[in-house]
């Protein structure tokens, strides 16, 4: 659960490449990491919450 005053990411593609280095970026600065992926969670994926979903239909061109 989120704390007061502090500040909350989200990150989508957070299972694998840019996605997943953002998530340790984030985590590492102090932030709560609210993550998600079309995969299941990476154990070794550090975050505050994880939802697998497929986000493909809600892209912008």
């Amino acid at each position: 659960m989120s704390t007061p005053n502090r500040k909350t990411a989200l990150i989508t593609g957070a299972a694998g490449g840019i996605g997943r280095s953002l998530v340790k970026v984030f985590h590492d600065a102090g932030y709560d990491v609210v993550a998600t992926d079309i995969t299941e969670k990476p154990s070794d994926l550090h975050c505050t919450g994880y939802q697998k979903a497929d986000l493909a239909r809600y892209a912008q061109d």
